[in-house]
Protein backbone atom coordinates (compact mmCIF):
# COMPACT_ATOMS: atom_id res chain seq x y z
CA UNK A 1 0.00 0.00 0.00
CA UNK A 2 1.33 3.42 -0.97
CA UNK A 3 0.28 5.04 2.30
CA UNK A 4 2.74 2.82 4.15
CA UNK A 5 5.53 4.46 2.14
CA UNK A 6 4.70 8.00 3.31
CA UNK A 7 7.37 9.22 5.72
CA UNK A 8 6.42 12.48 7.42
CA UNK A 9 9.33 14.63 8.59
CA UNK A 10 7.32 16.61 11.15
CA UNK A 11 5.17 14.94 13.74
CA UNK A 12 3.31 18.19 14.43
CA UNK A 13 2.14 20.72 11.88
CA UNK A 14 4.05 23.95 11.31
CA UNK A 15 1.86 27.06 11.20
CA UNK A 16 2.31 28.94 7.93
CA UNK A 17 0.99 32.44 7.26
CA UNK A 18 0.38 33.27 3.61
CA UNK A 19 2.39 36.32 2.61
CA UNK A 20 0.55 38.78 0.37
CA UNK A 21 -2.61 36.70 -0.09
CA UNK A 22 -4.57 37.49 -3.20
CA UNK A 23 -7.42 39.95 -2.88
CA UNK A 24 -10.09 37.26 -2.71
CA UNK A 25 -8.32 34.92 -0.28
CA UNK A 26 -10.45 33.35 2.46
CA UNK A 27 -7.54 31.25 3.77
CA UNK A 28 -4.82 33.21 5.57
CA UNK A 29 -2.94 30.57 7.59
CA UNK A 30 -2.62 26.80 7.61
CA UNK A 31 -0.74 23.98 9.32
CA UNK A 32 1.82 22.08 7.26
CA UNK A 33 3.40 18.62 7.40
CA UNK A 34 6.11 17.54 4.93
CA UNK A 35 7.41 14.12 3.99
CA UNK A 36 8.39 11.77 1.20
CA UNK A 37 6.91 8.87 -0.78
CA UNK A 38 8.45 6.64 -3.43
CA UNK A 39 6.51 7.83 -6.51
CA UNK A 40 9.09 10.00 -8.29
CA UNK A 41 7.30 10.77 -11.57
CA UNK A 42 3.80 11.66 -10.41
CA UNK A 43 2.01 14.79 -9.24
CA UNK A 44 -1.32 14.57 -7.43
CA UNK A 45 -3.47 16.84 -5.25
CA UNK A 46 -6.15 15.48 -2.95
CA UNK A 47 -8.63 17.60 -0.97
CA UNK A 48 -10.86 16.89 2.00
CA UNK A 49 -13.22 19.88 1.53
CA UNK A 50 -15.01 21.68 4.32
CA UNK A 51 -14.84 24.76 6.51
CA UNK A 52 -12.03 22.85 8.24
CA UNK A 53 -10.23 21.36 5.25
CA UNK A 54 -7.27 19.20 4.34
CA UNK A 55 -5.17 19.44 1.19
CA UNK A 56 -2.36 17.05 0.21
CA UNK A 57 0.08 17.38 -2.67
CA UNK A 58 2.43 14.67 -3.87
CA UNK A 59 4.98 16.05 -6.27
CA UNK A 60 7.81 13.89 -7.62
CA UNK A 61 8.30 12.01 -4.36
CA UNK A 62 7.74 14.93 -2.00
CA UNK A 63 4.57 15.09 0.12
CA UNK A 64 2.93 18.03 1.84
CA UNK A 65 -0.24 17.87 3.89
CA UNK A 66 -2.11 21.00 4.92
CA UNK A 67 -4.98 21.63 7.31
CA UNK A 68 -6.72 24.96 7.47
CA UNK A 69 -9.88 26.92 8.03
CA UNK A 70 -12.01 28.73 5.45
CA UNK A 71 -13.04 32.17 6.71
CA UNK A 72 -16.63 33.33 6.36
CA UNK A 73 -17.71 35.41 3.42
CA UNK A 74 -20.79 37.62 3.31
CA UNK A 75 -22.06 35.91 0.15
CA UNK A 76 -22.31 32.14 0.41
CA UNK A 77 -21.75 31.31 -3.27
CA UNK A 78 -19.01 33.93 -3.62
CA UNK A 79 -17.08 31.91 -1.05
CA UNK A 80 -16.68 29.12 -3.65
CA UNK A 81 -14.90 31.54 -5.99
CA UNK A 82 -12.69 32.77 -3.14
CA UNK A 83 -11.74 29.22 -2.12
CA UNK A 84 -10.64 28.42 -5.67
CA UNK A 85 -8.29 31.40 -5.67
CA UNK A 86 -7.07 30.69 -2.13
CA UNK A 87 -5.83 27.27 -3.24
CA UNK A 88 -3.31 29.00 -5.48
CA UNK A 89 -1.99 30.90 -2.43
CA UNK A 90 -1.45 27.63 -0.59
CA UNK A 91 0.23 25.88 -3.52
CA UNK A 92 2.53 28.87 -4.03
CA UNK A 93 3.38 28.97 -0.29
CA UNK A 94 4.39 25.29 -0.20
CA UNK A 95 6.20 25.58 -3.56
CA UNK A 96 4.13 22.91 -5.32
CA UNK A 97 5.43 22.66 -8.89
CA UNK A 98 3.12 20.02 -10.34
CA UNK A 99 2.88 19.33 -14.06
CA UNK A 100 0.33 19.43 -16.82
CA UNK A 101 -0.45 15.80 -15.94
CA UNK A 102 -1.19 16.52 -12.27
CA UNK A 103 -3.96 14.22 -11.04
CA UNK A 104 -6.54 16.06 -8.94
CA UNK A 105 -9.21 14.63 -6.64
CA UNK A 106 -11.73 15.94 -4.12
CA UNK A 107 -13.53 13.88 -1.52
CA UNK A 108 -17.23 13.61 -2.28
CA UNK A 109 -20.11 14.08 0.13
CA UNK A 110 -20.69 11.60 2.94
CA UNK A 111 -24.18 10.53 1.92
CA UNK A 112 -26.30 9.50 4.88
CA UNK A 113 -24.16 11.50 7.33
CA UNK A 114 -25.37 14.66 9.02
CA UNK A 115 -22.37 16.97 8.63
CA UNK A 116 -24.23 19.83 6.93
CA UNK A 117 -23.43 18.32 3.51
CA UNK A 118 -26.00 20.48 1.71
CA UNK A 119 -24.76 23.71 3.34
CA UNK A 120 -21.18 22.81 2.45
CA UNK A 121 -21.90 22.40 -1.27
CA UNK A 122 -20.35 25.79 -2.09
CA UNK A 123 -17.19 24.90 -0.14
CA UNK A 124 -16.81 21.60 -2.01
CA UNK A 125 -17.48 23.43 -5.30
CA UNK A 126 -14.81 26.03 -4.48
CA UNK A 127 -12.17 23.36 -4.00
CA UNK A 128 -13.38 21.56 -7.12
CA UNK A 129 -13.07 24.78 -9.16
CA UNK A 130 -9.58 25.39 -7.79
CA UNK A 131 -8.53 21.87 -8.77
CA UNK A 132 -10.09 22.30 -12.21
CA UNK A 133 -7.64 25.10 -12.90
CA UNK A 134 -4.65 22.92 -11.97
CA UNK A 135 -5.01 19.61 -13.78
CA UNK A 136 -5.53 18.79 -17.42
CA UNK A 137 -8.45 16.47 -16.66
CA UNK A 138 -11.51 17.13 -14.55
CA UNK A 139 -10.90 16.45 -10.85
CA UNK A 140 -12.00 13.04 -9.67
CA UNK A 141 -14.69 12.98 -6.99
CA UNK A 142 -13.84 10.14 -4.62
CA UNK A 143 -16.39 8.93 -2.04
CA UNK A 144 -15.06 9.03 1.56
CA UNK A 145 -15.31 5.25 2.08
CA UNK A 146 -13.46 4.61 -1.19
CA UNK A 147 -10.64 6.95 -0.14
CA UNK A 148 -10.34 5.14 3.20
CA UNK A 149 -10.39 1.73 1.52
CA UNK A 150 -7.64 2.57 -0.97
CA UNK A 151 -5.55 4.38 1.64
CA UNK A 152 -5.85 1.99 4.59
CA UNK A 153 -7.17 -1.26 3.15
CA UNK A 154 -10.44 -0.86 5.05
CA UNK A 155 -13.36 1.51 4.50
CA UNK A 156 -13.91 1.60 8.25
CA UNK A 157 -10.47 2.73 9.45
CA UNK A 158 -9.90 6.51 9.41
CA UNK A 159 -6.61 7.56 7.82
CA UNK A 160 -5.63 9.65 10.86
CA UNK A 161 -5.13 6.44 12.88
CA UNK A 162 -1.93 5.93 10.86
CA UNK A 163 -0.82 9.50 11.69
CA UNK A 164 -2.27 10.32 15.13
CA UNK A 165 -0.40 13.63 15.47
CA UNK A 166 -1.74 14.88 12.14
CA UNK A 167 -4.96 16.85 11.83
CA UNK A 168 -7.79 14.47 10.75
CA UNK A 169 -8.66 16.68 7.74
CA UNK A 170 -5.05 16.66 6.52
CA UNK A 171 -4.92 12.88 7.00
CA UNK A 172 -8.17 12.44 5.05
CA UNK A 173 -6.77 14.55 2.20
CA UNK A 174 -3.72 12.27 2.16
CA UNK A 175 -6.14 9.34 1.80
CA UNK A 176 -7.87 11.08 -1.13
CA UNK A 177 -4.50 11.71 -2.85
CA UNK A 178 -3.40 8.08 -2.35
CA UNK A 179 -6.78 6.83 -3.64
CA UNK A 180 -6.40 9.06 -6.73
CA UNK A 181 -3.02 7.41 -7.40
CA UNK A 182 -4.12 3.85 -6.70
CA UNK A 183 -7.70 3.76 -8.01
CA UNK A 184 -8.02 3.77 -11.78
CA UNK A 185 -10.36 6.49 -13.15
CA UNK A 186 -13.94 5.40 -13.85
Amino acid sequence: MLINQVKLKHSKGTKVEIENPIKYSVIRTFNLWRGTIDVPHVSVIGVDPGINFGLTGIDRGEVFCVSGYVEKHEHQMERAYCIAYSMHDILRAVEFRGSIDTITAVEGAAHGKHFRQVQLAEVRMGFYMGLREIGRELPRVIPPMTARKWATGSGKDPVYLKYPLMNPNAADSLGVAIAALEKPPD
